[in-house]
């Protein structure tokens, strides 16, 4: 998963926030995947982090994607979108199954590998629990929905107007909410197969959260309320700060505290609390530091490289706490600069120059 689109004749000051805006987010995901491999904690982030370095993606990414689905034709938009995210997911994958050893035993699991290659593992219980071996791939197959959302929704509103984002915030929104609250109560367990195979049925709570309540109808508001910034930006612009400071602070502090007094998980209060930490970044008002901006450039493989890294330190080197936790990020950063440099770039520039861009 990456929040990305075309750099081209964007603003550089705006291509800054936004590298800022994914390393924070990816700092949040690698601080809550520590916890949970390495038994490293830091405070509220270890608990929280994960959630909302998510939606600050999700955000970027319906900031950035709804841009490029109403400049490009759909032709082009595809072809940026696949240059985009599978080279590097790709090569990850392969990389992480074969060192491994986790090819498809039989010829039945080929079909839920090729699931977890197309990045659609989250629609089955088996071929996530089976074949990813990223720990992150569920996020893909939410972030490919929005990918096919979006220019759906420029197509219906005529690619001369800019699509209402705002006003479609509401309808997403309750399809959100009414999915997870649906979800949580098992009226929606017949979504994703694959539990009977894995031994799995009745359900408990926290595997309905994971395969049923997660999925990417829960997220989708998130785009859109980032597609939303985008076309209001002039106007959110005026906004004070001292209220979207309080926005960060009151919205996104302590979701899972949040959530539990609304009796819906995960709810789009904390997306909103990242929405207001999003307007912050773009207004100039969050540091755009040179590291900051050179973590942002790697976030995405980071992201898919970070997990398998984490477990390799705990497992064969038997390092946990903190030690563990520095172990991994200084792991983690040559192969993900690699990645970077010599799978992603040029992969993106392959699917700018057959799409003619």
């Amino acid at each position: 998963m990456r929040a990305v689109a075309d750099a081209s004749g964007a603003e550089p000051g705006r291509l800054a926030s936004i590298d800022t805006l994914r390393a924070l987010a990816i700092a949040g995901v690698v601080i809550f995947h520590a916890a949970a491999h390495l038994d490293a904690r830091v405070p509220i982030l270890h608990a929280s982090g994960g959630l909302l370095g998510v939606q600050l993606f999700f955000l970027v990414s319906g900031y950035l994607i709804s841009a490029s689905a109403r400049e490009h034709r759909l032709g082009a938009y595809v072809l940026h979108r696949l240059f985009r995210i599978y080279p590097a997911y790709w090569t990850a994958l392969l990389a992480v199954t074969a060192l491994r050893h986790h090819w498809p035993a039989t010829a039945d699991d080929w079909p839920w590998f090729g699931m977890t290659y197309l990045g659609l593992s989250h629609l089955n219980a088996y071929a996530l629990l089976r074949y990813d071996v990223l720990g992150i791939s569920w996020t893909l197959t939410v972030e490919l929905a929005w990918y096919v959302l979006a220019p759906l929704i420029v197509w219906a509103a005529g690619r001369s107007h800019e699509p209402p984002w705002g006003a479609l915030l509401v309808p997403f929104a309750a399809l959100s909410c009414l999915w997870v609250w649906s979800a949580e109560r098992g009226w929606l367990d017949w979504w994703v197969s694959g539990f009977a195979r894995l031994g799995l049925l009745p359900l408990h709570a926290n595997v309905r959260y994971v395969f049923v309540t997660n999925q990417f109808p829960a997220h989708l508001a998130l785009f859109v309320l980032g597609a939303a910034i985008r076309t209001h930006e002039a106007r959110l612009a005026r906004w004070p700060t001292a209220p979207l400071v309080a926005g960060v602070i009151l919205l996104a502090g302590a979701p899972h505290v949040v959530d539990r007094w609304l009796g819906i998980r995960p709810s789009l209060v904390s997306g909103f609390g990242m929405a207001a930490l999003m307007l912050l970044a773009l207004r100039g008002a969050v540091p755009s530091l040179t590291a900051a901006g050179w973590v942002g450039r790697l976030s995405y493989p980071i992201f898919l490289l970070h997990v398998p890294v984490m477990q390799w330190v705990h497992g064969p080197l038997g390092v946990d706490g903190a030690a563990g936790f520095l172990a991994s990020l200084a792991l983690v950063l040559p192969p993900a600069w690699a990645l970077h440099r010599l799978v992603e770039q040029p992969g993106i520039r392959l699917g700018r120059r057959l799409a003619g861009s």
